[in-house]
């Protein structure tokens, strides 16, 4: 039973994960920004896209292809935040009132990296960029933002 749940489970990810892609690849305004980048030089995507967070690099031996890769999103983090353990008297005011004071501590949670979007261009041996792809729900936007060639 275990083990029905835990596949079943495993292909509606799965299918999620394919609806999600196939609806991103339908995206006119993303493909149209990306399919700009076709034919053009790398080094002009480098010089336009950001690279100095999220940005990797990889040489693919198979195909003789280098892809790059853009993540775009939050970074994996430790956040603090402060927890009220209630109130106590701190002493007495100048009138003989009493004093109250809230009592406090720092707390620590780890926050997970969220990905908006994943963008990867590919480039040939010649460097000239063949074919794109794009996975998020954000991709639109941050397409629109970082744009088309400007030469």
């Amino acid at each position: 039973m275990r083990l029905l749940f835990f596949l079943s489970g495993l292909l509606l990810s799965f299918s999620s994960f394919e609806v999600a892609a196939a609806t991103n690849h339908q995206d006119k305004v993303v493909t149209a920004i990306g399919d700009s980048w076709v034919g053009r030089d790398a080094s002009l995507l480098l010089t336009q896209w950001p690279i100095d967070s999220g940005f990797t690099t990889s040489e693919i031996a198979r195909t003789q292809e280098t892809s790059y890769s853009f993540k775009f999103g939050q970074q994996a983090h430790v956040e603090s935040y402060s927890v009220s353990d209630g109130w106590s008297p701190a002493g007495t005011g100048a009138q003989g009132e009493l004093v109250m004071q809230e009592n406090s501590h720092i707390e620590k949670r780890y926050v997970p990296e969220r990905i908006d979007c994943l963008a990867t261009f590919y480039a040939n041996a010649e460097g000239i960029i063949s074919h794109f792809e794009y996975i998020g729900d954000s991709c639109r936007s941050v397409f629109r933002y970082w744009g088309r060639p400007k030469q």
